[in-house]
């Protein structure tokens, strides 16, 4: 068989030379070749459109990709085809491999597909999280230790800047000065050192109760007790000493005498190169992350900011998910066809005489021979191959020609008539 037939058998997994022996079965794996070859086509073209289109790779990269991926599984059907003799169970067997493949393969051909199909809807849907997705970057961004630590500088900076400006007559916020800010917060510390204190103190010395921590277990004025004591006056006296540092650093810069302002911009002209120093950094980096995000919240979508934007779609949307079942479903299918159809292949003269051909040969004259040749006979002539009497006992030249013809049929699968002929029987001679 030569032409496109003879590459169609060739896909269909059958043998050429045994096959051209069954005439009335070509039809059938011209189908089966034709079905392994346009599904092997399909999915190779699917998987690189989708691929290309959905802008994961480039269009070369999607070719070779479809293909590569297409050919195993051509492959795989052409060897379950040659296989369509065996055990049904046993067949079933060696191809779940092969539909679970397929059907991962068809999920994924029906994903990058609804991206197309889908694409209208896709897009407003982008825009929409690409907004919230801003107002979730700028509010993570307002809130951050950064964000708070470049307020605090730019502050300093400007108190600095009007220090210098003004010869330091100018009456600064203590708010905004960096010194008073950190004062500040190493006295909330103290003082939440001297509060815990004071309460491990009274518990220890008048007993536990439901708010005292577990201390000795033991009321009075013990080790515990007194530890806890000089605990609370030390950290009351840093309290006392830091609330002053306070006052004296709030007063240098309120105060209106010359040798204050003398002192303020004195101490502005040394501290202004350093806060710039720190804000310029802070802002810098700032500016990477706000570029960064607005990279990647721009421009084209990719694969997966679409395929989220979908599913986003698809909450609660019955049309929209049924719509993508039923594609999914249908692709799923198609790849899968192939072994979906030899598995329910019905076994034929073609199939039982592949069956006989691989069967090791069996003698003549052995009784178990005669008896698989009568079966395999008997299930030839079912299909419509020419039928061979068989005698017992003592045979005729003629009669073990034809037995030895028939046992030819059998090991070689090569019938020597056309369907619908017959031997016909030979009288026994002594």
């Amino acid at each position: 068989m030569l032409g496109l037939r003879g590459f169609l058998i060739l896909m269909s997994g059958a043998r050429p030379d045994l096959l051209e022996r069954f005439p009335w079965q070509i039809d059938r794996y011209l189908a089966l070749g034709l079905t392994i070859l346009t599904t092997g086509a399909l999915s190779a073209v699917m998987l690189a459109y989708g691929l290309y289109a959905a802008d994961a790779v480039t269009a070369p990269f999607a070719v070779a990709f479809g293909l590569l991926t297409a050919f195993p599984f051509t492959s795989v059907d052409r060897w379950l085809a040659g296989l369509a003799t065996a055990d049904t169970r046993r067949l079933l067997l060696r191809a779940l491999p092969r539909i679970m493949l397929g059907l991962l393969l068809g999920l994924l051909v029906s994903v990058l597909i609804s991206l197309q199909i889908f694409q209208h809807e896709i897009g407003p849907q982008v825009i929409v999280m690409r907004q919230q997705a801003a107002t979730e970057f700028q509010n993570t961004i307002s809130n951050s230790p950064l964000a708070k630590q470049i307020f605090l500088l730019r502050n300093e900076v400007d108190n600095y800047l009007r220090t210098v400006n003004t010869g330091g007559s100018a009456k600064l916020n203590p708010e905004h000065d960096a010194i008073v800010i950190s004062l500040q917060a190493q006295l909330h510390k103290a003082e939440q050192q001297k509060n815990a204190a004071y309460v491990r103190f009274i518990c220890e010395l008048y007993g536990g109760g439901q708010n005292c921590p577990s201390g000795s277990g033991t009321a009075g004025y013990g080790p515990s007790a007194a530890r806890y004591q000089a605990a609370y006056n030390a950290a009351a006296q840093q309290v006392i000493k830091l609330q002053q540092e306070i006052n004296s650093r709030i007063s240098s810069l309120t105060v209106s005498s010359v040798s204050a302002a003398q002192a303020r911009v004195n101490e502005a002209k040394q501290n202004l190169p350093s806060a710039q120093a720190l804000l310029a950094r802070d802002q810098e980096t700032l500016a990477v992350e706000q570029s960064a995000f607005a990279l990647s919240n721009t421009g084209p979508p990719d694969l997966f900011t679409r395929e989220e934007a979908l599913s986003k779609l698809s909450a609660g949307n019955v049309t929209l998910n049924s719509s993508r079942f039923l594609l999914a479903l249908f692709v799923a299918a198609m790849e899968c066809l192939p072994t979906a159809v030899i598995l329910l292949l019905r076994q034929g003269a073609y199939e039982r005489a592949l069956e006989a051909s691989r069967l090791p040969d069996v003698p003549a004259a052995n009784s178990v021979g005669d008896g698989f040749r009568r079966r395999a006979l008997a299930e030839l002539r079912d299909d419509g191959l020419p039928t061979v009497s068989l005698s017992s006992g003592t045979r005729s030249m003629d009669t073990d020609d034809e037995y030895d013809q028939a046992i030819r049929l059998i090991q070689d699968s090569r019938p020597t008539s056309p369907p619908g002929g017959t031997l016909a029987p030979r009288s026994s001679a002594t």
